[in-house]
């Protein structure tokens, strides 16, 4: 029996509707359409009947608002296919906690938050968005290859729900984006959508912070994973890797997608335990992306290469414990973004967009960094003693109620007090 209040319902839109905003949810439709199996070309003739509906615009310019009778008409499509999705969610007869359900869970859910604004948010604040976004560019599929060929001689596929949910177990090609997902509903989203509005308070700092901190912990051991997951057999024979194995050495174990998120992952942590905030990722990225770029250009001498150096390891070393320090160190990268014109980087923003970025400073010290593993320690604890034990299957006893209560209270206690 499926858990029906799991299932996202449409929403009104609230994003512009652009040539290029319903391109691109086409495309990930496209990517996605498989796992509706059966219902595939339903979703395709959807998807294929929204974008047709936008083209009509006789506007040049893929990114400016189409005319307001073809954008009431995409509305109407683009409900279309988030019922489509909806309702056969609720149809599938698989485990609510199959990987091909969550696939078309997250699908709906990264609709969800395109068009409800989450998403343009979260793109506006960091480059990180259209990182995880990759996560449906080359995402394993349930098709397989059957060892015979069409008659354009390319491989034939089967779907294989079996083999998809034992394959899925091997990496975490969902998790990584489920975990990613969480979080920036969670977390940060509620941040920047109060840092919008001037009403963050200090206490939501630090619990971004913290949270920020263990989310990335998590983050690394997943691009670990994916890094070093092997070719076999199975990615030689699962759609998309066996069409095009870029897909997979590329994103999932390259530079294009997991290497790259993995350095940015190890200079974040780092970067939180010195004193930055979220808020200073960007700049720091782009520093390191630059400053990568700048260790192997031959058009530089060596003199050169080491003043760039010099000024990153400080940036990169530095503890951050006031508004001065950070500004000082700021404005010592000014030579990276005046360099950058003469680079291939693709830098999002310009010096004067990182000087005028608000931030905020709550070091996260040794102490605190303990805290918040027996918290995340005591959580699992939880998990632990509610498995088995949950409402119509077993009643605690007196002693596990009275474990149960001692646990949140420490839990508590813990939070209270950071």
């Amino acid at each position: 029996m499926k858990e029906q209040e799991n299932i996202i319902e449409s929403t009104e839109i609230k994003v512009d509707i652009t040539k290029r905003y319903v391109t691109e949810l086409a495309a990930t439709l496209a990517n996605m359409k498989t796992f509706f199996n059966e219902q595939a070309n339903q979703l395709q003739a959807l998807s294929e009947d929204m974008l047709g509906t936008c083209l009509m615009s006789k506007n040049k310019n893929t990114n400016d608002p189409v005319e307001k009778n073809v954008a009431d008409q995409v509305e109407v499509k683009i409900n279309n296919v988030i019922n489509f999705i909806n309702q056969n969610i609720k149809e599938d007869k698989a485990a609510d906690n199959s990987y091909i359900t969550r696939s078309k869970k997250a699908i709906l859910e990264n609709l969800q938050m395109q068009l409800n604004g989450d998403a343009a948010l979260l793109k506006k604040d960091s480059d990180a968005y259209d990182y995880y976004y990759t996560t449906f560019s080359d995402y394993p599929t349930p098709l397989f290859t059957t060892g015979k060929k069409d008659n354009r001689n390319k491989p034939e596929y089967a779907w294989n729900a079996d083999k998809y949910e034992e394959f899925m177990k091997t990496a975490p090609f969902l998790e990584q984006y489920e975990d990613r997902t969480e979080y920036d509903k969670k977390y940060r989203l509620p941040y920047l959508k109060a840092k919008e509005k001037g009403t963050v308070t200090e206490a939501q700092q630090k619990e971004y912070k913290y949270a920020t901190y263990e989310h990335l912990k998590k983050q690394k051991e997943y691009f670990q994973q994916l890094i070093n997951y092997p070719e076999n057999e199975t990615t030689k024979s699962i759609y998309p890797f066996a069409h095009n194995r870029n897909g997979l050495l590329l994103d999932w174990k390259g530079d294009r997608f997991a290497k790259k998120r993995l350095e940015d992952i190890n200079r974040e942590i780092k970067a939180l335990e010195h004193g930055w905030s979220p808020d200073d990722f960007d700049m720091l990225n782009e520093t390191g992306a630059l400053m990568k770029l700048i260790d192997k250009s031959e058009q530089m001498s060596e003199p050169e290469r080491n003043k760039y150096r010099e000024i990153y390891n400080n940036l990169t070393n530095a503890y951050v414990s006031t508004p001065e320090e950070r500004m000082a160190l700021i404005q010592s990268v000014k030579p990276f973004y005046d360099i950058q014109p003469k680079m291939t980087a693709k830098i999002r923003n310009t010096f004067e967009d990182v000087q005028k970025k608000t931030s905020f400073i709550a070091p996260l010290k040794a102490d605190d960094r303990k805290r918040e593993e027996m918290i995340n320690s005591l959580n699992d604890f939880m998990k632990g003693l509610n498995t088995g034990h949950r409402v119509g299957t077993h009643t605690d006893t007196g002693e596990m109620q009275e474990l149960k209560k001692m646990t949140r209270d420490v839990i508590k206690l813990l939070k209270d007090n950071r």
